[in-house]
């Protein structure tokens, strides 16, 4: 009698490995992936989805190579790329009726987990969604220079949570927590003679809401300048529209002073200031901002 339920177990088995290896070698891939496109063009009449081959994973889910988000007429660089993108259901949330999935994308020579969860089984209304940002390195996102028109590089890490509800994306709610390490960014115009500020640490705190960013702390700290600043970020459809009203410190440090740059950066202080620290402001829009020392 064992031996015949054994027997029924293993032809079980048997036959739950064989469906699995034939959809895996069957898979209509390229039916099912101009599916996903249609569906993803409905969804957002203004993107284009578009990936090399789609196919299903382990257990229950699917896996989208050579991936490019692009905005619907125009030439720009992709919104978002990714290497190899997962995607799979989590089976729980079904049976609450709000349906959530999670992903995994290896994307600028890091990679994303998170999760996107509906608040309605229909899957047409409010969303929450949760990505870890591992390893990315800004300097691979090709439209970082169109953002903010200078050179930019750093190793990116943190975490972003967002809650849709209605309207523009602007009228959600967020956070943001994240870090960057071993950072440089070009400057617009010198600031106390250096037309790049190296960055070892920095760190963001951020919280969008009621139609504005409102930046907690951003402190900076490179092997010449550290410094921080606080404010809001009026936000507008045109996101480069966004109005900013940013304030906050720079200071020079003393164990930078050896390095090239760095006692005329401390005479450049001494000379306007009897303290080390000078206040500043940023001003204006994300296309066209303004710096000025206060």
């Amino acid at each position: 009698m064992i031996w015949k339920n054994r027997k029924w177990i293993g032809y079980g088995i048997y036959a739950v490995l064989f469906t699995g290896v034939m959809l895996y070698y069957r898979f209509p891939g390229e039916a099912f992936g101009n599916y996903l496109k249609v569906k993803a063009s409905e969804a957002n009449p203004d993107v284009i989805l578009s990936f090399k081959a789609v196919s299903p994973s382990f257990p229950l889910g699917l896996r989208l190579s050579d991936v490019h988000v692009y905005q619907r007429e125009t030439e720009a660089p992709p919104v978002f790329s990714a290497r190899r993108f997962d995607v799979s259901p989590k089976l729980g949330s079904f049976l609450s009726k709000t349906p959530a999935f999670r992903f995994e994308s290896h994307s600028y020579g890091g990679g994303m987990r998170g999760l996107f969860q509906f608040d309605r089984m229909d899957m047409s209304g409010p969303f929450h969604v949760s990505v870890n940002l591992e390893n990315l390195q800004i300097e691979q996102y090709p439209r970082i220079y169109g953002f903010i028109h200078r050179q930019i590089s750093g190793l990116l890490n943190g975490r972003v949570t967002y809650h849709y509800t209605d309207g523009g994306w602007y009228e959600g709610n967020g956070t943001a927590d994240l870090n960057v390490s071993a950072g440089e960014i070009g400057l617009s115009q010198p600031i106390f003679g250096l037309r790049a500020l190296k960055l070892e640490q920095t760190s963001l705190l951020a919280v969008l809401k009621a139609k504005q960013i409102r930046i907690q702390q951003l402190v900076f700290a490179g092997p010449v300048v550290r410094g921080g600043l606080t404010g809001d970020v009026l936000l507008r459809t045109n996101f480069f529209s966004s109005r900013l009203n940013l304030k906050g410190t720079l200071e020079p440090r003393k164990d930078g002073l050896n390095l090239k740059g760095g006692s005329g950066l401390l005479q450049m202080f001494e000379s306007h200031l009897s303290g080390l620290k000078r206040g500043f402001v940023i001003q204006g829009t994300f296309s066209s901002p303004v710096f000025k020392f206060i």
